[in-house]
């Protein structure tokens, strides 16, 4: 398990590097500013996780797809529930050289759950057939 995060870290801290200047992104607070609005929110505890996932997903789509606050955003999602915030923290920490927080996406974003489409139909986008290497073409 130890190992498994050092990698995710060692990706995020990469990939920080590789990314557009901070000055070009909107900033990591705009982020923050996503959850503190689903934290007010009136019907939170109604939402589900999906719909949770999707009103941050609306919240931040004017994010460069190419930005450090989009990719970090993007890379935490596949990470463990309970260190999601903190990775996040540790990439804006490190980008910007502070002690960034925020007490609403600490609090929410173990709560998010991205919606997949129940089949192939359902959006229609075809799923990509899984390639193993025995039917790999090289």
């Amino acid at each position: 398990m130890l190992i498994r995060k050092v990698i995710i870290l060692t990706c995020l801290f990469s990939l920080s590097g590789c990314l557009l200047d901070v000055a070009n992104s909107p900033s990591f607070d705009y982020v923050c500013s996503a959850f503190e609005a689903l934290a007010k929110h009136n019907h939170l505890s109604s939402l589900s996780a999906e719909d949770r996932y999707s009103f941050i997903e609306n919240e931040i789509r004017s994010l460069d797809v190419k930005s450090n606050t989009r990719a970090a955003f993007d890379a935490i999602e596949n990470a463990v529930i309970q260190d999601r915030y903190y990775l996040f923290k540790g990439v804006v920490d490190s980008i910007e050289g502070g002690d960034w927080s925020c007490e609403a996406m600490e609090v929410l974003v173990p709560t998010l759950e991205k919606a997949y489409a129940e089949n192939a139909k359902a959006n229609n986008t075809p799923f990509i057939k899984p390639v193993t290497l025995k039917d790999a073409i090289f």
